[in-house]
């Protein structure tokens, strides 16, 4: 054979591009430089004279850029191939084969699951991140039967009616339901579909998509969680609000009563009086602390006495159980924070401890003093500064965990508890209040040896020595005497107020809101030195009342007082450089220091 071609028609000539001088009696690969040819014909040709029957081939040229689809007969010693142009069809298949691949990644990134239900035959397909979504081993026979199986047992009517209605008509198939895995976890499913008919209207296959919501539906729990505690704050911001105005009433009553009685036993009466208000204030305080209903604003906090306070809460809460104890070795225990975040963060760890005691144990919370330097770890890792710190352990004897438990407790939404017995927010906050504060965390933990979590917050020396050395500063308590505009919505509070402000040698007027507050300031203006206003009031607050007067005297100062006020009333008091706030309930020494400081940080001028 000499692999020489004998003859050609134009339309061949015409697809190749040349003429028939040029072909004939030539070989492909001389007709087709550089191609080589003959290395993809040889076998095709070897097979139409081996089996001596037509063949069907496609042939690709290159550099013609077209595709034909041959036919080959075998006649004798030579062979004739006809040929269609097929090129264009390559290429829409070629461009529907891209577009089915782009539609395939594009499914994989969106996290779609896709089936195909045979109805008739009950044969069910799964792509893989169906097997994955269902927790099933690929290549497992899937039937309705199958994923019937895999229903929550509170879905498993609403879905399959679901699945019912679309086969018959009467709906879309658009649902959410859940599923329980083999492995015993839940999922949240969003599902939807199509029903595909013969013509007389018959169900006969049913195509559609899962996707795996659980993330999501952790979300909006969690989302409707934090709005719900967002209320309950604000409820408990009302309740403190009108419960410490009645608590103010009560305890300047109580304090007139010890300044103007020499009985012994009255005295004493009083002083009971004034204890179980200590007591209510404290529950107060207390509850919009863990509530979260305070300033954020960084102060100076002794973490210890929150530790104290911690495990004053814990005692009154934990299962008897449990042995609480405390171990406070911190020669130095101050640092600037939000003493709410930290009390609820030494809070969550103490209830996550309890949780992983379950049959009882050891619960105890340590604190000491370490020295962080440049070279070490910390610094590296975790990016904070060099310098003393104060160390915070929460040790617990429970059930503890594995290593890959360990590395992954502080993510959010992470939990190894139940359905309904945790949302994995816990030690993420913890996580974030330590990290607000500048500071770190580490956990150490076993199986079945319990787990330590310790963090570390920076130590404010400076403040500490400020504080002491303003601490033992001594008053002088030849202040001289102010005339002084007390204002305040609450009849007990202003009576009790007048009496006491008045048995001190100063001269008071009162007001029961900040329209009259104004009217009473415009008429004594010159001889009124200081202010002590109530936040919340109707018609006009505090805040709203001292700004008035500020425009007819600037240089006028302010005590404010409140039961509860929102964190952006107490940011509006710093706008105006207000530093003296009393929570009610007050003690009358209270009220005395804040005007003795008043009095010395800037001396009345009369005019």
């Amino acid at each position: 054979m000499t692999w020489k071609l004998v003859n050609a028609n134009a339309a061949a000539l015409k697809v190749w591009g040349k003429t028939l001088s040029e072909v004939v009696g030539k070989t492909t690969d001389e007709i087709f430089p550089g191609s080589n040819a003959s290395k993809h014909f040889k076998p095709i040709v070897e097979r139409i004279f081996r089996e001596n029957k037509p063949y069907q081939w496609e042939s690709y040229f290159a550099g013609t850029d077209q595709t034909l689809l041959m036919k080959s007969i075998p006649i004798g010693a030579l062979f004739v191939s006809t040929g269609i142009d097929i090129t264009e069809l390559k290429q829409f298949q070629s461009r529907l084969e891209n577009a089915n691949l782009r539609l395939i990644e594009s499914v994989k990134a969106g996290q779609v699951g896709i089936w195909d239900w045979n109805i008739l035959d009950d044969i069910l397909i799964w792509d893989d991140l169906m097997f994955d979504i269902y927790g099933i081993k690929k290549g497992e026979n899937i039937s309705y039967a199958v994923w019937k199986h895999s229903l929550h047992p509170e879905d498993s009517e609403t879905a399959q009616k679901a699945i019912d209605d679309a086969v018959k008509g009467n709906k879309e198939y658009e649902l959410e339901f859940r599923i329980i895995q083999p492995s015993g976890e839940i999922r949240h499913i969003s599902g939807a579909g199509t029903v595909i008919r013969h013509e007389d209207g018959t169900a006969v296959r049913m195509l559609g998509t899962n996707i795996d919501i659980t993330e999501r539906v952790v979300l909006q729990k969690n989302l409707l969680q934090a709005q719900k505690m967002d209320s309950l704050g604000s409820l408990a911001g009302g309740i403190a609000h009108d419960f410490n105005n009645q608590l103010a009433g009560i305890s300047g009553f109580a304090e007139l009563i010890k300044l103007n009685t020499h009985e012994p036993k009255i005295r004493d009466y009083a002083e009971k009086i004034l204890t179980s208000l200590n007591h209510s204030k404290s529950l107060t305080s207390k509850l919009l602390s863990f509530s979260r209903q305070t300033n954020t604003t960084f102060k100076q906090v002794n973490v210890e006495h929150l530790v104290e306070e911690t495990v004053s809460v814990l005692e009154h809460t934990l299962h008897k159980k449990i042995n609480l104890s405390k171990c406070l070795n911190a020669k130095v225990a101050e640092c600037l924070g939000d003493q709410a975040a930290i009390q609820n963060a030494l809070l969550n760890l103490g209830l996550n401890a309890r949780d992983a005691m379950p049959d009882g144990g050891d619960l105890v919370f340590m604190t000491d003093n370490i020295n962080v330097h440049a070279s070490d770890h910390y610094c590296q890792t975790e990016k904070i500064k060099p310098g003393r710190y104060i160390k915070v352990s929460v040790k617990d004897s429970g059930i503890g965990m594995d290593a890959f438990t360990l590395q992954r407790i502080f993510e959010p939404f992470f939990t190894t508890k139940e359905l309904g017995r945790g949302t994995g927010m816990g030690l993420a906050s913890v996580y974030g209040c330590v990290k607000e504060h500048h500071g770190f965390i580490t956990a150490e933990s076993e199986v079945n040896r319990g787990t330590t979590i310790t963090f570390f917050l920076p130590c404010n020396e400076s403040r500490v020595h400020a504080t002491t050395k303003t601490t033992n500063e001594k008053h002088d308590n030849t202040d001289p005497t102010l005339t002084i505009l007390l204002v305040d919505d609450e009849k007990d509070i202003r009576e009790v107020g007048e009496e006491y402000l008045k048995a001190s040698g100063h001269t008071v007027f009162c007001a029961e809101d900040g329209q009259e507050a104004i009217t009473v300031f415009k008429a004594h203006s010159a001889t009124i030195d200081l202010l002590i206003l109530d936040i919340n009031m109707p018609n006009m607050t505090g805040v709203e009342c001292f700004t008035s007067i500020k425009k007819i005297k600037p240089e006028i100062q302010a005590i404010f007082c409140t039961g509860y006020a929102e964190a952006t009333e107490l940011e509006n008091l710093k706008s105006h450089n207000i530093e003296h706030v009393l929570n009610k309930p007050y003690s009358f020494s209270s009220l005395s220091k804040a005007i003795s400081q008043i009095q010395n940080t800037q001396p009345r001028n009369r005019v």
